[in-house]
């Protein structure tokens, strides 16, 4: 795909992790009143490309518990994207997605996450406002872009992402604290998902126009995640006017990484370390019935099928360094025939505790083999948000919504044409019904007494093309929310991730 170029990263978590370490100390060693007439000095021309690259380095960085990257990793494995232990095993992170009760305790780190990030950008728009005149105006219009983009950005995932409701997080939505709140010892109102995303469409809107000087098709970036939110709305009209505004064929917005920072999809879910996070069992299986999908290679060794470890795709023992599916390979994927597959999967013993534990539920994993993404096989590659293809199937979604189903499945085998599978049929379309797919709670399935969700016929086939599409770009718990597709029976997690107790102990606007 074409990549929409952004900002380097790793150059602005440097600076930024500078300048948090430095604040730090500034502010133990000063008065109030101090500190605050410091604050004041930044709000000026100059400083503002000190700001932009702080904001860009919080939203950029690929680190344990910050960035945007570890907030899309974690909301993998809270849905039914991954599944926990497989070739590494942490007990809380085994309690975070697939047990219960929740511990509240355990979501501090992605409350804050999220909220920091939220918090630079409104800042950093605010600041410029307070300016008021540049002479500088793209430098005006950069901050301007990032800062509404990335405030946007922030409160749409709180409302795809958050409930409130004790462990299991029923009511959807997220609180919003401002700094004028909280100067004034105020709590801020909770906004339900619907408010949210209508906020984070406010913020889009604003940056419409602007130009940040590096991003390629900007407001097509910003119609894109504004179809997002209004097809999670329910609100088909707006969807389409805003997806057909929105990235084209080859098009996609992410963030890049370095073997410095890296993506954090290839550290944690995939060739990096032992994973905590692997590929649930379903995307195996659909792999398993079209070969098309994608290419699975291996990380069996002689000694692993001497213990007695067998490929459940056949796989042979792949070979050494520079050969396809070597953890050292530069590109484990290049010779393919198909370099746009849609599902590149790579295969690893079991090693773990968990992993043991995992395979007692699902007989898949009885060759004592499991899976991780191998869409991101290198530290460095580039983490995609967003792309041409979410919004071909959202068009396809209204056209489905709307009894088009014809129109529906041309932009379904658009997304499939891309990827080099067959095309699919009107017939077939009509026809669908696959229960151990993403469309069918006997597919998604962490336990067994699960009421049956099987959902046919082309809404059925859409929901599955999105469950393969738009792995690992955050959309998953939306729509297992929409079309009742939850992984785990009443009682577990539900739907949401729950809002922390620093939150709900003190803020008595939380449902």
């Amino acid at each position: 795909m074409k990549q929409l170029n952004t900002t380097r990263y790793f150059i602005a978590l440097l600076v930024l992790s500078f300048c948090l370490a430095a604040c730090q100390s500034f502010v133990d060693g000063v008065d109030p009143l101090t500190s605050r007439v410091e604050d004041e000095l930044l709000t000026t021309e100059d400083q503002v490309p000190f700001l932009i690259t702080g904001v860009l380095g919080g939203y950029g960085i690929s680190d344990e518990g910050q960035g945007v990257p570890w907030l899309i990793w974690r909301i993998a494995g809270y849905s039914d994207e991954k599944i926990h232990g497989m070739f590494d095993g942490a007990p809380d992170h085994f309690t975070f997605v697939q047990d219960g009760p929740a511990d509240l305790d355990f979501y501090e780190n992605d409350w804050d996450n999220y909220h920091t990030i939220r918090f630079f950008a409104d800042d950093l728009v605010a600041r410029v406002g307070a300016i008021g005149s540049f002479d500088d105006t793209a430098l005006r219009d950069r901050a301007l872009w990032w800062g509404n983009f990335i405030g946007g950005l922030m409160r749409m995932y709180l409302a795809d992402h958050w409930g409130a409701q004790a462990e299991q997080g029923n009511t959807p939505g997220a609180p919003i604290t401002t700094r004028e709140q909280l100067d004034n010892g105020e709590f801020g109102a909770f906004f339900s998902s619907t408010e949210l995303r209508q906020q984070a469409r406010d913020k889009f809107n604003d940056a419409m126009g602007l130009d940040p000087g590096d991003v390629d098709n900007p407001n097509g970036v910003l119609s894109s995640f504004i179809a997002r939110t209004y097809i999670f709305d329910g609100n088909d009209a707006q969807a389409k006017t805003a997806a057909e505004s929105g990235l084209q064929q080859g098009e996609s917005f992410g963030i890049f990484h370095t073997s410095r920072f890296s993506n954090y999809m290839w550290n944690s879910a995939g060739r990096g370390n032992d994973p905590l996070f692997s590929a649930h069992p379903r995307f195996a299986q659909y792999v398993l019935d079209d070969a098309k999908e994608g290419v699975v290679l291996s990380e069996l060794t002689a000694d692993d099928v001497a213990d007695g470890k067998v490929s459940r795709f056949g796989r042979p023992i792949e070979g050494g360094n520079g050969q396809p599916g070597h953890r050292d390979t530069v590109d484990p994927r290049a010779g393919l025939a198909n370099q746009n597959e849609r599902l590149p999967l790579w295969e690893r013993p079991i090693r773990s505790l968990y992993g043991q534990i995992r395979t007692s539920t699902w007989a898949d994993y009885s060759s004592g083999t499991g899976l991780t993404q191998d869409i991101y096989h290198n530290r460095d590659g580039e983490f995609v948000l967003i792309d041409w293809r979410e919004m071909e199937l959202i068009l396809a979604e209204v056209a489905i919504n709307g009894g088009d189903d014809a129109t529906g499945l041309i932009h379904i085998n658009n997304v499939r044409s891309f990827h080099s599978l067959d095309e699919i049929t009107p017939a077939e379309m009509a026809a669908y019904d696959n229960p151990l797919g993403g469309a069918s709670t006997t597919g998604i399935a962490l336990r067994d007494d699960l009421p049956v969700n099987n959902i046919t016929g082309a809404l059925g086939l859409l929901i599955e093309e999105r469950d393969k599409t738009l792995w690992m770009k955050g959309t998953r718990i939306a729509d297992q929310a929409r079309f009742n597709l939850w992984h785990l029976p009443a009682g577990k997690f539900r739907n949401y991730m729950p809002i922390p107790r620093s939150e709900t102990n003190v803020n008595p606007n939380v449902p």
